[in-house]
């Protein structure tokens, strides 16, 4: 994880207010995995070995993929290999990449500011113009764990999925942080009734892959409603880690500028 102290300094009046609408189509909506379905064996192979290739060279600085505003350096992709746990940059790339597909439906706020947000640092996000969207996926990381909160404006819901299946332990902190934020900003819904929910998931089995998990929580939930179809076992899980580091190359363009640091996403 990032340090918080270091991205505060990071200004957010640049940022819009409002995202455009789109009617979403069925190809909008398809998944990584599902776009990667058409292409070619020999491309799926060629993505896999780069890949195979990045995990099993020693660690160096080259940044192997820009995901929009993120600069993907070894360390990050390689974070994805074997029992690593992920960093917020892949958190972050990958939640932008997901996120893209429903055309401004949805708002993702990186991982360092969710983080401070529902542990109750409301210090970087005290400019932040809060977007004309319905649905935020926060990602947050509670020390050494990944949860993801998702936020729904219209239902003035927080839904909170935790891989270890301890949603109630984070309950009464993560709503009131969330009520204080919205307070602490005039927000309209801030004097509004607001429900803290879960979803039914399969519990995470090892120490490690939480950030996976919550990485497939929030597609799955994007796409189905639900998150019943990801799964904890370890081959799901190395699985997922070799498609996410795929997705993640495969949609990695060149370096143009220097590195971007942005402390929330709009996709």
């Amino acid at each position: 994880m990032r340090s918080v102290e270091d991205q505060r300094k990071t200004t957010l009046e640049n940022q819009p207010s409002k995202h455009a609408v789109h009617e979403i189509t069925v190809e909008d909506l398809k998944r990584p995995q599902e776009k990667s379905r058409k292409r070619s064996a020999s491309a799926v192979r060629t993505l896999e070995e780069k890949v195979l290739e990045i995990w099993a060279k020693e660690e160096t600085n080259e940044v192997e993929a820009v995901v929009g505003p993120f600069k993907l350096f070894h360390s990050s992709i390689k974070s994805l290999h074997g029992n690593n746990w992920l960093s917020d940059e892949i958190i972050d790339s990958y939640l932008h990449i997901i996120g893209k597909n429903m055309k401004g439906r949805v708002f993702v706020l990186s991982a360092v500011v969710s983080s401070a947000l529902f542990s109750g640092n409301f210090q970087c996000v005290r400019k932040m113009r809060i977007p004309d969207t319905d649905m935020w996926l926060c990602p947050c990381n509670t020390g050494r764990h990944w949860i993801l909160v998702i936020v729904k404006m219209s239902e003035k819901s927080v839904i909170l999925l935790d891989p270890m299946g301890s949603e109630r332990l984070y309950e009464r902190k993560l709503l009131s942080n969330w009520r204080n934020f919205l307070k602490m900003r005039n927000h309209s819904l801030s004097n509004e009734d607001w429900t803290f929910r879960t979803l039914e998931h399969e519990k995470q089995i090892d120490g490690s892959s939480c950030g996976v998990l919550i990485l497939k929580f929030a597609e799955a939930y994007l796409h189905e409603g639900s998150v019943l179809e990801v799964q904890t076992n370890v081959q799901y899980v190395k699985s997922a880690r070799t498609q996410i580091a795929c997705a993640l190359i495969e949609h990695g363009g060149k370096i143009k500028t220097s590195s971007v640091h942005l402390l929330n996403i709009t996709v």
